[in-house]
């Protein structure tokens, strides 16, 4: 009896660490079907201002999203839309559960680095200059307030891209840039080239993880 409770005490410890650090979750989110996270997303509170999140995928990586897209809709806030910027995807071409999350964002080539491809397509179509954008690497799962914690840094210090620690997500507006951010005689844009010509600040964010 001494040691079944002692087991059970020890499991017990470990879950809740486990809990705390995000592990449980980054485990169910790669397993669990993103139904249940579609049919909750809607009734997750909605930030006050315009949101649009920015993801890139090739037809290769395609069918390897769902564990980035269940962290996104498995958070404590919704946004407006969640757009998937492709330069060989069509709509017939998603996964099923796709066709109702996201919006298909064509780009004319390949810009370079991740950043590039997200988020060029998205400042060249944005009409709303003070909409926040945030772009999000494809093979990471974002912590369960992420998304909140970044949009309310960003409301604190406005006119300021924010970068997160470890560069998986970077969050800007059209209004922080002018023309020059697209240089049609450029072929290949680093990460940093979005951030070197404005204000910037790091997030430091510890529960973001590859997979």
């Amino acid at each position: 009896m001494l040691i079944s409770t002692i087991i059970m005490t020890i499991l017990s410890i470990i879950f809740i660490v486990a809990t705390y650090f995000g592990i449980t979750r980054y485990i169910t989110l790669q397993i669990q079907s993103p139904d249940k996270y579609i049919e909750n997303y809607q009734n997750l509170p909605k930030s006050d201002n315009k949101v649009n999140i920015v993801i890139y995928s090739d037809s290769k990586n395609v069918n390897n999203l769902k564990s980035l897209i269940n962290s996104i809709l498995d958070q404590t806030i919704r946004v407006d839309r969640i757009f998937l910027s492709t330069i060989d995807i069509t709509y017939n071409d998603l996964p099923e559960y796709l066709k109702n999350i996201v919006t298909i964002l064509p780009v004319s080539k390949n810009y370079g680095q991740e950043f590039a491809n997200t988020l060029l397509p998205m400042l060249l179509n944005e009409k709303n200059a003070d909409t926040t954008i945030i772009a999000l690497k494809r093979n990471i799962i974002y912590g369960k307030d992420f998304l909140e914690t970044i949009i309310n840094i960003s409301e604190k210090t406005p006119n300021t891209a924010i970068l997160d620690n470890k560069q998986n997500a970077l969050l800007v507006k059209p209004n922080y840039y002018d023309s020059n951010i697209f240089d049609r005689n450029k072929d290949n844009y680093l990460n940093t080239w979005f951030i070197e010509k404005i204000p910037h600040k790091y997030l430091k964010y510890s529960e973001n993880y590859k997979y």
